[in-house]
């Protein structure tokens, strides 16, 4: 006797389902056909994650300009300035940190 309410309701809500998708794979497609433009706030985001990529490729040259200048300097040291190990009066070798 349940399955005599189940059976129909189960049937209906699978038919209101497949109804809904097919009409929102419709519309879809009417839109791709139109060409509908992006939202105006789709082109803000991405202008917005423009200008942040735009920033990150600046500071990571900023930072390679960096590492460069201290390799440089580095190679020209002349090898009487390479920090050594220090000896303390009480026997204790402190290395450079």
């Amino acid at each position: 006797m349940l399955s005599d309410i189940l059976v129909p309701a189960f049937a209906f809500i699978t038919l209101i389902v497949a109804m809904k998708t097919g009409a929102r794979l419709y519309m879809a497609r009417l839109e791709l056909k139109r060409g509908v433009a992006q939202p105006e706030s789709d082109s803000q985001r991405i202008e917005r994650i423009e200008q942040i990529v735009e920033t990150m490729a600046i500071e990571v040259e900023r930072i390679s300009e960096a590492q460069r200048f201290t390799t440089k300097l580095l190679v020209e040291r002349k090898p009487d300035e390479t920090p050594m190990a220090r000896v303390h009066e009480a026997g204790r070798v402190v290395t450079p940190h």
